[in-house]
């Protein structure tokens, strides 16, 4: 639960903390981040292909090594966190009217560049209404003013997780299995496609349209996916 709602606030962070001009970018990076994880648990598994088979001194240098690396991520992230990135967002500044400490932050994230400040801080969206804090799901559901953004946003959301891409990973083993590599090597392939995918993405993603990648990816994963499913 903690994993999955901390996904969630980082994008948030990172979203609103990042200069307009690479938020695009910024966001590809958050991907590249998260397949870079997914690939960390493949290493680390190619060297215990067999847990069953391990001595328990084995299988506690096992455990010790898989919860090692993210305790000390987490660390790591906590430090940056009381450091670095020891500041709200613009926009959460913004609704809390804390405009001083909003105006040095805003010339921190932007540095020497030519910008106006001041309109870049009226630029943030915020909730100007006390009402805006007091939407409810049912009013995200059914009210005409958010249902089909909300609509939009979740179908979206769904499309993704159901891109196939979380069925070649689990069966893997079984899809790859006339390559004649071992299990271990199989998926740590996938996960290295995954990655270097998402690192060409990454680059396409300013040079082309939005649209023109989405229509793009979808033909080419329906074509794969059709070839995958009828060999």
């Amino acid at each position: 639960m903690a994993g999955g709602a901390f996904s969630i606030f980082c994008s948030k962070y990172i979203s609103e903390t990042t200069p307009i001009e690479i938020k695009g970018s910024a966001g590809g990076l958050t991907q590249c981040g998260i397949t870079f994880g997914i690939l960390i648990p493949f290493a680390i598994g190619r060297y215990f292909n067999d847990v069953a088979s391990l001595s328990d001194k084995e299988v506690s240098t096992f455990l010790l090594i898989v919860f090692s690396f993210p305790i000390a991520l987490s660390l790591f992230q906590l430090l940056m966190l009381f450091t670095v990135f020891n500041f709200d967002s613009p926009k959460f500044m913004k609704q809390k009217k804390d405009f001083e400490k909003l105006e040095k932050l805003m010339r921190k994230i932007y540095n020497e560049k030519e910008v106006d400040i001041k309109q870049l801080i009226n630029d943030l969206e915020t909730c100007k209404k006390k009402d805006c804090f007091n939407i409810t799901y049912t009013d995200v559901l059914t009210n005409p003013r958010y249902r089909r953004a909300t609509f939009v946003g979740c179908m979206l959301a769904m499309m993704q997780m159901t891109n196939g891409i979380n069925i070649i990973i689990y069966f893997s083993n079984i899809l790859f299995e006339d390559t004649g590599l071992p299990v271990t090597e199989i998926t740590g392939l996938v996960g290295i496609v995954n990655f270097l995918a998402c690192i060409i993405g990454v680059w396409v993603l300013s040079r082309f349209g939005r649209r023109f990648l989405m229509l793009y990816a979808n033909f080419v994963m329906t074509c794969l996916l059709f070839t995958l499913g009828s060999s």
